[in-house]
């Protein structure tokens, strides 16, 4: 029988699986896909860690956690990622919870 945390996982991978197709049926750039497959498991591995089972219990609070944790972030050599890599991880999931299908 599968654990709590795995059917959450495969909640959260079901989710970005059906909106990287919206994004490719709406004829989105690669680089924005790309984005999204990087970004979204990141935010998502955040909110399980925060306890959120359900993609539409996400309150500004949790995506302000997100945030935080994108501060504290740093790239293979340890350096602070950039601000443009922020606002891009931003952005992304921005555009994820804009979307008529996505949660919340």
């Amino acid at each position: 029988m599968p654990t709590r945390a795995a059917a959450d996982t495969r909640r959260f991978e079901r989710l970005l699986r059906r909106y990287v197709r919206e994004l490719e049926a709406r004829r989105y750039s690669p680089s924005s896909i790309v984005k999204a497959k990087a970004e979204l498991p990141r935010l998502f591995l955040h909110l399980t860690e925060e306890g959120i089972t359900d993609p539409r219990a996400v309150t500004e609070e949790h995506l302000v956690g997100y945030l935080r944790t994108l501060e504290r972030r740093t790239t293979k050599k340890g350096q602070p990622l950039a601000l443009w890599s922020r606002s891009s991880a931003v952005s992304t999931v921005r555009r994820f919870f804009a979307f008529p299908s996505a949660p919340g």
